[in-house]
């Protein structure tokens, strides 16, 4: 992914929609369907990718290394710049309960107590760097029954979880939920999946279940965890139906830039939520808040290619 010349753009259009969609998936006052249909799969499909992009390597400090500089840096970043500012304001403000409060959400970056209000949409970063650590040291360690060792890893995190809600920082137990969703993508990229009644069966799943779905890998959540599941596959199919159709039609544009500054946009929209900067506007339609969100963050990507030291947190290449 790191040289241009190769990047599908199908793929940037996917992560470029979906970066977009978990935007306007936070928004209030959205109808129950479209607020459905967008968070049953749009964090699922990003793990999918990220499996598909996977390739073990038997050097685990080369791959930790690298790992870091990708995920760990810019999540650390951000996280830096929230505990800094809320530092600040509460200072000001003296309210020593509620920097107290502040700072458990930024540790425990999905909520406290499975409060969805209170997530830092980075708690994805650290996430994945926990499900590619722990299924690269499956595939290198484990020579057989590393799926199996796995899925039964990932559906423990996940039902101790639910239904003790027992939590631990900085998304650990979030990472090994998404390894299901990791190791998918891993199959469809060695083509073990080659069959097209696998993703229409899926779709199908997808689009009966958007009145009933209660996923949430971000904490952990699923109504019917296989139905659920599928259906999650489901919506990323249809994604990528989509992301073909535009990719032949227009090349992407707008969404497939979007989608290679996917990473800037996610640490964008985790600042700007935290802090709400539009709390000043009372009465904003909600979608015209979604416009202005897409708007602030896109304008941050263009200004983090401008500065030196955010292109190297973000690994980022001028053109």
């Amino acid at each position: 992914m790191n040289s241009d010349s190769l990047r599908n753009p199908v793929f940037d259009i996917m992560k470029g929609i979906t970066i977009l969609l978990v935007i306007v998936g936070h928004a209030e006052g959205l109808p129950f369907l479209l607020k459905n249909g967008i968070t049953s799969f749009h964090m699922p499909l990003f793990f999918i990718l990220a499996g598909y992009f996977f390739r073990p390597n038997p050097n685990l400090k080369q791959k930790l290394k690298k790992d870091s500089a990708r995920m760990l840096i810019p999540f650390v970043a951000v996280e830096l710049i929230l505990i800094g500012y809320s530092l600040a304001i509460y200072f000001i403000n003296q309210n020593q309960s509620a920097l107290i409060g502040t700072l458990k959400t930024i540790i425990f970056t999905c909520g406290v107590n499975q409060q969805v209000s209170n997530s830092v949409p980075v708690w994805f970063l650290v996430a994945l760097f926990w499900a590619h650590t722990i299924v690269n040291i499956a595939f290198v360690k484990l020579e057989r029954h590393k799926y199996l060792c796995l899925v039964v890893l990932s559906l423990s995190a996940t039902f101790i979880y639910e239904y003790t809600h027992f939590d631990l920082p900085f998304a650990i137990i979030q990472g090994c939920s998404a390894i299901p969703f990791l190791l998918i993508g891993y199959l469809l990229k060695c083509d073990k999946l080659k069959s097209i009644i696998l993703p229409l069966f899926a779709l199908a799943v997808y689009v009966c279940n958007l009145p009933f779905s209660k996923l949430n890998t971000m904490i952990c959540a699923y109504g019917i965890y296989p139905i659920d599941f599928v259906g999650a596959i489901g919506g990323t199919f249809l994604i990528y139906m989509v992301s073909r159709y535009i990719s032949r039609i227009s090349g992407g544009g707008y969404l497939n830039w979007a989608g290679i500054n996917s990473m800037v946009i996610l640490c964008a929209y985790t600042i700007e939520r935290y802090i709400n900067i539009w709390r000043f506007i009372p009465g904003s339609n909600p979608y015209v808040l979604i416009v202005c969100k897409i708007i602030f963050c896109s304008i941050v990507v263009v200004l983090c290619y401008q500065w030196p030291f955010t292109r190297a947190i973000f690994k980022l290449r001028r053109y």
